[in-house]
């Protein structure tokens, strides 16, 4: 499983869940931080990775957000399937995962690849 698409999908839908600009997780199992930075628009927003060096665009649309990323040259898609869970897929790597936004501001993933679930500590910034 590509690690980097994990955490970028995690923040994309924190940015949609709580409307943020500045976002950090700190991954558990590898013990690393990822930091991004989120300019949004309307329906649309702009994610640039720092550890990457490569943004992201989204667009959402109802419960639905699509994404080009540009590191990867890829789509992905992310709908929203209750008040705080997210069902994500990435047409690049074939990667398909369950999110669950916990009130404490961690995330719960669920992976069907892997068969694993794995939690990250997020913290946003306005």
């Amino acid at each position: 499983m590509k690690k980097v698409f994990l955490v970028l999908i995690i923040v994309l839908g924190i940015v949609s869940f709580v409307q943020s600009e500045d976002v950090t997780i700190y991954d558990y199992q590898t013990g690393q931080f990822y930091d991004y930075d989120v300019q949004q628009y309307g329906n649309s927003m702009s994610i640039y990775d720092y550890k990457r060096g490569t943004f992201t665009d989204g667009t959402t649309t109802g419960n639905s957000t699509t994404y080009y990323d540009y590191g990867t040259g890829s789509f992905s898609d992310m709908d929203r399937t209750g008040a705080n869970s997210y069902t994500g897929y990435d047409y690049g790597t074939g990667i398909f995962q369950d999110y669950n936004v916990n009130s404490d501001g961690s995330v719960d993933v669920f992976d069907y690849g892997t068969g694993s679930f794995s939690t990250y500590d997020v913290e946003w910034f306005r």
